[in-house]
């Protein structure tokens, strides 16, 4: 129990400031590495940063792989609250992957009742959200100062949340909700992807142009962009991406090729061959081989060849428009546009007979 006219700050301020939890999220592993980073205080957004340590998880290979920080944090405005703990974990980019706090510590609400376990549940995903009005808002639109709330529209007496905000945060818990979502999403997360900069490597950059997660492609193409393709797996794992990422993946992998590949001939070779392959690139393909001009004659009786592989009608006609600018009279495209005179599917038959009309 807090003694009389006491503040939960001042009695962790006279302690020793930590805890065995706290201990336990700095523990780290032979290739783990533990550095500060420096936060405001989003309460007190004027005074100075300080230090906070955090520590790098690396997985078997030496990739980052996660990051963690105890946060110790008033979540009331008179300080009378029981202060949150919580270890808080990002992923290698900075973005948040969930926290956890001490058993017997549990977050608490108005009245200091315990979060149940829906509304840990409901504060994760309102911690997932990076586009939350908790980080367009200032905390006094969800929560107002005592005596200042007009009867019947706040969720208490002491420490009230406006109607408008309650579906940002937990009932009886807007002061947590808000406090905890800025020290999640504020400066912490670029200085954590600092470190990730600062710990890259090809064979990194290599597995991150194969993750199933958009974001890790493309902080990896961001940084080919800038340093190149210093290694044929990179080379491969760019083409890769045209195979199958969706359509934003695939502009970036195409820049990156196109700004860094010095064999030309070999690159318009390598992309011709994957259109069709795949929706998210074919488009971003024909727009690039649209545009130039002087390439190869191979390149364009692969691309008659390509037609084949292709089911957007409108890539199709890309496709002709193209092939009827720059190889027109080539026997060999002519040959392959001839075998679709006698496709079952009409639109295809129609387009090959204009072809060759």
């Amino acid at each position: 129990m807090l003694p009389e006219g006491a503040k939960w700050q001042e009695v962790f301020d006279a302690s020793e400031g930590s805890t065995e939890w706290e201990a336990k999220t700095y523990e780290i592993g032979a290739d783990d590495v533990s550095f500060d980073v420096t936060l405001i205080d989003p309460i007190f957004p004027d005074m100075a940063g300080l230090p906070y340590s955090v520590v790098l998880q690396k997985d078997a290979r030496g990739f980052p792989l996660e990051y963690r920080m105890f946060l110790r944090t008033g979540v009331c405005l008179d300080g009378t609250c029981k202060l949150l703990e919580a270890t808080l974990f990002w992923d290698a980019l900075g973005r948040f992957v969930r926290f956890e706090y001490p058993q017997g510590a549990p977050f608490t609400k108005t009245e200091h009742d315990p979060f149940t376990d829906a509304e840990y549940e409901q504060l994760h995903d309102f911690m997932a959200d990076t586009r939350s009005i908790l980080g367009t808002h200032p905390l006094s639109f969800f929560v107002v100062e005592p005596g200042q709330a007009s009867e019947g529209d706040w969720d208490s007496e002491s420490s009230a949340t406006p109607p408008d905000a309650k579906a940002a945060v937990i009932e009886g818990a807007a002061y947590t909700t808000w406090v905890l979502w800025r020290w999640i999403h504020g400066d912490v997360v670029g200085q954590l992807l600092a470190k990730t900069n600062e710990n890259l490597s090809d064979d990194y950059l290599v597995e991150c142009l194969g993750s199933d997660d958009s974001a890790f492609v493309q902080f990896a193409l961001n940084h080919l962009q800038t340093q190149g393709l210093t290694d044929k797996r990179l080379y491969r794992g760019s083409l890769e991406v045209l195979e199958e990422r969706g359509q934003r993946d695939c502009i970036l992998a195409l820049d990156v090729l196109t700004t860094h590949s010095e064999d030309l001939a070999k690159l318009h070779a390598d992309l011709i061959e994957r259109i069709g392959l795949n929706g998210g690139s074919s488009r971003v393909l024909l727009n690039y081989f649209k545009k130039l001009d002087l390439v190869d004659i191979a390149v364009w009786r692969q691309l008659a060849v390509q037609l084949e592989r292709m089911s957007e009608y409108r890539d199709i006609d890309i496709t002709f428009g193209i092939l009827r600018q720059q190889a027109l009279q080539d026997p060999e495209v002519r040959a392959q546009i001839s075998r679709f005179l006698e496709s079952e599917d009409p639109f295809m038959k129609r387009r090959a007979a204009n072809f060759l009309q």
